[in-house]
């Protein structure tokens, strides 16, 4: 990896280390199969796997199918900024503040508490900015129409101030002082977004595949770099916190380019091939997961 990855990877891991209790929030890449509660039931995903290897106990509200805001690119579960941060208060906010400028109390400590954020990927994707669906209630307000004088369309710079604004949230309201936020993967690579025509379990009908994988490849490079440069300016406006940016893009990419360097298991490192075969390769309900 290069110097930037390890410089970023040092400072999460220092920042990791210093922390009591982890509270994830986002989208499927660190949920828990989120059903009625998102601790119903705790899947080997990336949130336990931290846990095992650092004995960081942890809350995890993320949910599959999940958007930072459904006000910005509607989603049928609950989002980051509405339903996982009311399950987060209801959880450990014991009192509400009564002063404006004073946040409120909660039953773990702010101070050693470490907030994850990890969204963007159906923020970007089908069903959303790159290829929006015409939405009725409850998934209404559909994404606005790019239209000649429409200004309320959502951008990518709304995704990257959604998420950012996370982080003051916590901080202001209750006091959570650390903080990291995971890039968006490199979504042009997986086979739903690659430059083919053809469909895929999650999107069977054919499309433009090569207008999909440059526009993905755009999108998600654009949205990663608002958040790098948000999270550097937080810092600065937050001089008592810790908020940290992790390159997941970069880290994935390494992944997808040297699997035979991270993967150790009994056959042979893949980054074409599938973990579970499902029965219909038209349709994902089916697949039992």
């Amino acid at each position: 990896m290069g110097h930037t990855q390890e410089r970023i990877t040092r400072r999460s891991s220092h920042l990791l280390m210093s922390q009591q209790t982890a509270v994830y929030r986002g989208h499927s890449k660190a949920d828990a199969l989120c059903l009625v509660r998102p601790q119903a039931l705790a899947d080997q995903i990336c949130a336990s796997y931290l846990s095992l290897y650092t004995d960081l106990p942890y809350d995890n509200y993320a949910c599959g199918g999940a958007v930072c805001s459904n006000k910005l690119t509607p989603s049928s579960v609950p989002d980051v900024s509405g339903g996982q941060l009311a399950w987060f208060v209801q959880d450990h906010v014991l009192a509400n503040s009564s002063s404006p400028n004073k946040p409120a109390q909660l039953d773990i400590s702010g101070q050693s508490a470490l907030a994850i954020i990890w969204v963007g990927t159906n923020d970007l994707g089908i069903h959303s900015l790159l290829q929006p669906d015409n939405y009725t209630a409850p998934y209404a307000p559909a994404i606005p129409p790019l239209t000649p004088g429409n200004d309320n369309a959502t951008t990518i710079n709304d995704l990257a101030r959604c998420q950012l604004a996370q982080v003051q949230t916590l901080y202001s309201q209750y006091g959570i002082k650390n903080f990291l936020i995971l890039s968006t993967i490199p979504l042009h690579l997986t086979a739903l977004y690659a430059a083919n025509d053809s469909g895929t379990i999650y999107y069977p009908e054919t499309h433009d595949g090569r207008a999909w994988n440059l526009n993905m490849y755009h999108m998600e490079n654009a949205l990663n770099g608002f958040l790098d440069a948000g999270v550097g300016t937080l810092g600065a406006q937050l001089p008592d916190a810790s908020v940290s940016f992790f390159n997941t893009y970069k880290f994935f990419e390494q992944l997808y380019l040297y699997p035979e360097q991270y993967y150790n298991g009994s056959i042979p490192a893949s980054v074409t091939g599938h973990c579970h075969q499902c029965p219909n390769a038209s349709d994902w309900r089916e697949c039992g997961m």
